[in-house]
């Protein structure tokens, strides 16, 4: 085939012009993360579906330190999370506290709006959501993202996943349920044991941690 010298015009400028684009593109998304503050999470060393929503959490730009602890119940009790709004890990964030499985955009909207909040929560670990992202999408639950004060109060901040379903219920392996019940999530009940997974519910009672070294990864 013979290429004119218009083509070949052509062509080089479509692809300088892709170029740089994903050259804007690229320092777009650089800017985006060095704008973001730096996000420490504390979490058991077992929990993988901490675990799963910190890599969630990074994918979308922030920085994420972690903080491996066995007295998480006392971390979430001095910083003030509310029993009732408790989920497997606790994170600090802009001055903010945000509890659970919070999706990272509303984290983003967090920060970009500055609402007069304590923080964010969505309270135990509802299936669907960011890092407990778990069996069929026909089982993901929907779940409110809440907004809570000093005093305890909460607002609904966002909301997701499908209409509202009964029950709320979650999946975890034997051990990370262990985890949980220290962290301050009590009444995992193991009704259902199948592929060393426990199903159980939410308490809102949180029991006493003894304090213990934290170990930071």
């Amino acid at each position: 085939m013979i290429t004119t010298r218009r083509d070949f015009l052509r062509t080089a400028g479509a692809a300088l012009g892709a170029t740089a684009a994903l050259s804007l593109l690229g320092r777009s998304l650089t800017a985006q993360q060095q704008a973001l503050p730096t996000m420490t999470v504390y979490k058991s060393a077992s929990c993988g579906c901490c675990r799963l929503w910190v890599d969630h959490i990074r994918s979308s730009g922030f920085t994420v330190r972690t903080v491996d602890t066995d007295t998480l119940g006392t971390v979430k009790s001095e910083m003030g999370i509310p029993g009732a709004l408790a989920s497997c890990h606790t994170a600090v964030i802009g001055g903010f506290l945000v509890e659970g499985h919070v999706p990272a955009d509303d984290i983003k909207r967090l920060l970009r709006e500055k609402p007069k909040v304590r923080g964010l929560a969505v309270p135990g670990m509802p299936i669907g959501s960011p890092g407990m992202e778990q069996g069929p999408v026909a089982g993901y639950e929907r779940y409110e993202v809440l907004a809570f004060e000093q005093n305890g109060s909460t607002r609904v901040f966002a909301t997701h996943g499908p209409p509202t379903r009964r029950g709320h219920r979650h999946w975890c392996t034997n051990e990370e349920a262990r985890a949980i019940r220290r962290a301050g999530l009590s009444s995992l009940t193991p009704s259902h044991v199948a592929a060393g997974g426990t199903r159980g519910t939410r308490s809102s009672a949180a029991p006493a941690h003894p304090r213990a070294s934290a170990a930071t990864s």
